[in-house]
């Protein structure tokens, strides 16, 4: 009956516990989340698909918290607890801060950049943000818009979307198809 306790010791504790070390892996932890979060924000929004970067943060540090003590038999689970317990509280304390602070929101999320104008494509805005005129233009169709000059904004929101919206009286139409021109 005791090798069971002590197999439980060792696969929850470990064999070198120390409790300095919760301190060590909640700092290492809580300083990889926000190194992560300054170079998920350096990357194209586009490349995000639809999550903030801040969600692909927490997506990717969970993910590692996670599957490490599911592979290395070395690496007690208490240790993976406080990491996803410390990733969990990070993640609550920013969204309450980034609530109450619209800097900090936008500066852990990013803010909505303008890319087409009174059915004008800003160029330098496209190329800035690595899109094309051709996605961009199939964007657009998707959503109905049958001529650009319909376009009264565009914008490339932090989750990687492009929000459009319509000048006041702008026909909706059907999706157009992919080979089809769109007339300025």
């Amino acid at each position: 009956m005791s090798w069971i306790v002590d197999e439980l010791y060792r696969l929850f504790i470990g064999p070198s516990f120390a409790w300095v070390h919760l301190f060590e892996i909640m700092f290492r932890t809580a300083f990889m989340f926000f190194y992560a979060i300054a170079n998920v924000r350096l990357m194209d929004k586009r490349s995000m698909g639809m999550l903030s970067p801040f969600e692909v943060i927490i997506i990717v540090a969970l993910g590692s918290a996670v599957g490490d003590p599911m592979f290395y038999r070395e690496i007690p689970l208490i240790y993976a607890m406080v990491v996803i317990s410390t990733i969990v509280f990070a993640e609550r304390v920013i969204t309450k801060v980034s609530m109450m602070s619209r800097f900090m929101e936008q500066l852990i999320n990013g803010k909505p950049v303008l890319i087409m104008h009174d059915g004008t494509i800003l160029q330098e805005a496209i190329k800035h943000q690595n899109i094309s005129k051709e996605e961009l233009y199939s964007i657009l169709r998707m959503r109905g818009v049958l001529h650009i000059s319909d376009v009264e904004f565009a914008y490339l929101e932090p989750s990687g979307s492009i929000s459009i919206i319509k000048k006041d009286g702008a026909e909706e139409s059907d999706i157009l198809p992919p080979e089809s021109r769109l007339k300025a």
